[in-house]
C-alpha cells in the first residue's frame, strides 16, 4: 500500500509537472511576442483551445477557470516577457527546448524521489520485521 502512495504522489506531481511545461510552451510559441500590439497575446488567448481528448475529461467550469487563470498571468507578465523578448530575440528559439530541458530534469528528479520512497518503505519494513 505504501508504495502505491508513494508512486500516486509521484504521479500526480509529475502530471502538474508536465501541465505547467506545456502551459509554458504555449505561451512562448503562442502569441507573437515580438509584435508591438499589446493586445495580439490576449486575442490569441481567447482563441486557444484545450486538446479535444482533454476537454472530454475536463468540466467546461475548469476550462473556463483555466483560461481565467492563463489571461490574468499573461497580462501580469506579459510586459516583462515583452521587454525580455524584444531585447533578446534569440532566447525564444532556445526558450522551448530549456523548458522541455528542464522537464525532463525534474521528471527524472521526480522518478529518483520515487524510487528513494520505495527503498525508503522497504528499509522501514525491514527494519519492524527484525524487530518483531
Amino acid at each position: 500500500m505504501w508504495h502505491a502512495l508513494v508512486w500516486t504522489l509521484v504521479a500526480l506531481v509529475l502530471a502538474l509537472w508536465s501541465g505547467v511545461c506545456w502551459i509554458l510552451q504555449l505561451l512562448l510559441t503562442g502569441p507573437d511576442w515580438s509584435q508591438a500590439d499589446p493586445q495580439a497575446w490576449t486575442r490569441w488567448l481567447t482563441d486557444w483551445s484545450l486538446p479535444a481528448w482533454l476537454v472530454a475529461w475536463l468540466p467546461m467550469s475548469a476550462i473556463t477557470a483555466l483560461q481565467a487563470w492563463m489571461t490574468a498571468w499573461v497580462s501580469d507578465w506579459a510586459p516583462l516577457l515583452e521587454t525580455v523578448l524584444a531585447q533578446v530575440p534569440t532566447l525564444l528559439a532556445w526558450a522551448v527546448p530549456l523548458v522541455w530541458l528542464g522537464w525532463g530534469v525534474g521528471a527524472l528528479m521526480l522518478l529518483t524521489t520515487g524510487v528513494g520512497g520505495s527503498v525508503l518503505v522497504v528499509a522501514l519494513r525491514g527494519r519492524r520485521a527484525a524487530t518483531a
